[in-house]
This record gives structure tokens, C-alpha cells and sequence, in this order.
């Protein structure tokens, strides 16, 4: 959908980016909750976007997208974005305890919130936008969420899906030499280890620390850090639970991720201290 190169992103468009499984569609179902905010989850058409050939298109792609979209939203009360069976997390487990997706395809949500013209509105992709970080942050509020890394390979460790092999389809259409340096790379966990080092080494480069969305810090403050993005955020109140230590991830696993982190270092070391690490292994 490229239909013009005239219109000029509103400053309350905004980009969300962050590591898969981090908490990036939670923190969508919470920025939702707040009022004059409207926060989507994938809602592009990737297929259609991966076609812009390059930053020019995919930047006139965006804008038509949000001005569209803000069109669609305030007219007719409703857009498409991806149908999931959960409003806040996208795997559920299967019989073999393996979490397979539950995203079912698009749908047209139906918004019933009242907003004006200037609503923020908060479009997320985890893969694709931390990819192309550094291009989509000089037009746009870019946000990332990120979360402990042992927790995130753990959670990885446990899905039927591409993470758990050390694999980013998405991010790696948008980066030929992360999708080279894990072709190299045979050992599963070393490659997990090296794309999670990849997102924070991204965020790390391309965004200050109020860009940063830790989990931790939702969970703390029961939502409030969100304000960074929507200022309405500091009124949530919500009981959340860390999912840091969830039952269903192993413990010997998360013991073995923590040792292999620990030794090859990286980029989380600019986010999580050891200690914080280890914390998740009790």
C-alpha cells in the first residue's frame, strides 16, 4: 500500500519493538486500558511491507499506515489486526507441553473507546521493527521491551515455534548478517544466546534509556512506568505477577542458560546484571 509520499507521521504515532516473549502484546493489553491510548498488536501486513524495497518506501508504507488507520479508528469505530485467542499472550500450550502460536489471522476489532483526533496510538512488532530500529527512529517514538534473558530463552526453549531453535524469521529478512551469523551458528542454545544479545545490542545503539521498557519494572509498578509512553499510564493499577519463574520452564534449562550467558557475555550485560540473572534460577 504505498499511495503517496505527502502525509507527516503525528507525533503520537508511535513504535513499539521488542524481544519476543518479553511481554510486548501485555504491554499492549495495558497501554489499552488507558485512556486516549490505542495500542495494537502486528497489525501490518507483513507481507506487504517486506516488499518495500527500501527505507523511503517502508517509511511512506508507516505513514500512509497510521494516517489511514487514525482515519478508519475515528470514523468508523474500527481496524483490522491479528486475531489471537489471548488478548495478552500469543502461545498456549498443546498436549505435548510444547506452546504453539494461537494468532488465527486478521479481524476488524471493534473500538469503543472514545479518543480525539491526537490519541497516542502504539503499533508493535517484535522482530521487524527491531531490525529497522535505526531507521524508524527518525520519524517516530520508538520504544522496546525487554525482559530478564534467561526468562526470555526459557520461554523460547518451551514453544513449537522458530525462537526455539534460535531462529527470527522476521528479523532476519530485515538483517542479512544476524540471519548469517546464526546460519553459522550449530550449537541451539549458543544461537539463542546470540539473538538475544542481538536485540539488546540494537537498543542498546539506537534508543535512550526512557525508550526502555524493562518488564520488570511493569510488573513493579503495577503499569505506571507505561507513562514514559502514555502519560495516562500512571493511574494503572493492575496486580501482575512476575512470570519470570514460570512453573512451565525448566529449571535445569534456565540453570544452563544463566551459566552460557554468563560466560559469553554481551550486550545484556548493559540491561541485567549477573545477579539479576540468577535471580530467576530460585
Amino acid at each position: 500500500m504505498l499511495i503517496g509520499d505527502s502525509l507527516t507521521p503525528s507525533g503520537n504515532n508511535i513504535i513499539l519493538a521488542g524481544i519476543p516473549r518479553s511481554g510486548t502484546s501485555f504491554v499492549c493489553s495495558l497501554l489499552n486500558k488507558t485512556d486516549g491510548t490505542l495500542a495494537l498488536v502486528e497489525p501490518l501486513d507483513m507481507a506487504a511491507f517486506s516488499k518495500c524495497r527500501n527505507q523511503y518506501e517502508r517509511h511512506v508504507f508507516l505513514s500512509n499506515y497510521f494516517e489511514y488507520s487514525r482515519k478508519s479508528i475515528l470514523k468508523e469505530k474500527k481496524i483490522n489486526t491479528l486475531d489471537f485467542d489471548s488478548d495478552s499472550n500469543t502461545f498456549v500450550n498443546d498436549a505435548h507441553h510444547k506452546r504453539k502460536t494461537t494468532i488465527k489471522g486478521f479481524k476488524a476489532l471493534e473500538v469503543n473507546k472514545n479518543l480525539d483526533s491526537d490519541f497516542t496510538f502504539v503499533i508493535k512488532h517484535p522482530n521487524a521493527f527491531s531490525a529497522l530500529l535505526n531507521e524508524l527512529c527518525a520519524s517516530w517514538r520508538c520504544f522496546a521491551v525487554v525482559r530478564n534473558p534467561v526468562s526470555v530463552i526459557a520461554s523460547w526453549s518451551s514453544l513449537d515455534h522458530p525462537l526455539s531453535e534460535g531462529r527470527a524469521p522476521m528479523a532476519e529478512l530485515f538483517d542479512d548478517e544476524l540471519r548469517r551469523k546464526l546460519d553459522s551458528t550449530q550449537n541451539t542454545l549458543l544461537r539463542q544466546v546470540h539473538l538475544v544479545n542481538w536485540y539488546f545490542e540494537r537498543y542498546h545503539q539506537f534508543l535512550s534509556p526512557s525508550q526502555i521498557i524493562f518488564y520488570e519494572s511493569v510488573v513493579k509498578t503495577s503499569g505506571k512506568c507505561l507513562s514514559n509512553v502514555a502519560p495516562a499510564a500512571q493511574l494503572l493499577s493492575e496486580n501482575i505477577s512476575s512470570m519470570n519463574n514460570n512453573k512451565i520452564y525448566d529449571k535445569a534449562v534456565m540453570s544452563k542458560i544463566a551459566k552460557v550467558l554468563e560466560s559469553c557475555g554481551g550486550f545484556w550485560a548493559k540491561f541485567y546484571t549477573v545477579s539479576d540473572i540468577n535471580k530467576v534460577l530460585g
